[in-house]
């Protein structure tokens, strides 16, 4: 039976070297998942409309279901946005900067023409 004070690639029958190099793989595979994580949150909490750093909440333990909670129970900035153009388009609110509308009229184009010189 082997006794506490072994180093554990003696206690699990390894060699040094494989010990070490298995353990670079697994660092380097964590690493790279880390990563993954980061960017996949970041962007979502990007499209979500808010500040996409909050990405890094991620790596904080437990952070990726603190963030799942928030995102299914929190209101998100788009459908703000989306709540005030669709009362643009009902003719509730009238367009302007705050919703994001322009305040074109139905017979105008959409984007100003530039002046002539």
């Amino acid at each position: 039976m082997p006794s506490r004070s072994q180093p554990l690639h003696e206690m699990m029958n390894v060699s040094p070297a494989l010990f070490m190099a298995a353990l670079v793989v697994l660092s380097i595979i964590s690493l790279v998942l880390a990563v993954f994580f980061v960017v996949v949150f970041c962007k979502l909490f990007h499209k979500m409309g808010h500040h996409w750093a909050l990405g890094f909440l991620s790596l904080l333990p437990f952070g990726s279901s603190l963030i799942l909670a928030y995102m299914a129970f929190s209101r998100w900035p788009v459908q703000d946005e989306l709540d005030r153009l669709r009362a643009a388009a009902a003719g509730s609110v009238p367009p302007g900067p705050a919703s994001g509308v322009s305040p074109a009229s139905p017979g105008s184009p959409a984007s100003p023409t530039p002046p002539s010189h």
